[in-house]
């Protein structure tokens, strides 16, 4: 299971526990929307990728910091992932 990442919103637990609300990242199974993407594309016969291994090695330099929009090198990863595919 993949670690909680909270790339924009890093001080997001700590405000939430300031609100009373207490998560523990280590519960949430972050993985689990992508295996349903990939096992709904597997029984329709889509062709799909997964692009997070690649988009992990780039760290946050895979997304402008304010929002969740790949960057060039973001982009260039996805490229390569599709040719890949």
């Amino acid at each position: 299971m993949s670690r909680l990442a909270i790339l924009h919103y890093p001080n997001l637990l700590a405000e939430l526990r300031e609100q009373g609300v207490s998560i523990d990242p280590g519960s949430i199974d972050v993985d689990e929307p992508t295996r349903r993407v990939l096992a709904v594309c597997a029984r329709l016969k889509v062709a799909c990728m997964d692009p997070t291994l690649r988009l992990q090695r780039l760290g946050a330099r895979a997304f402008f910091p304010t929002d969740e929009h790949p960057t060039v090198e973001g982009h260039r990863e996805l490229a390569a992932e599709l040719l890949a595919n």
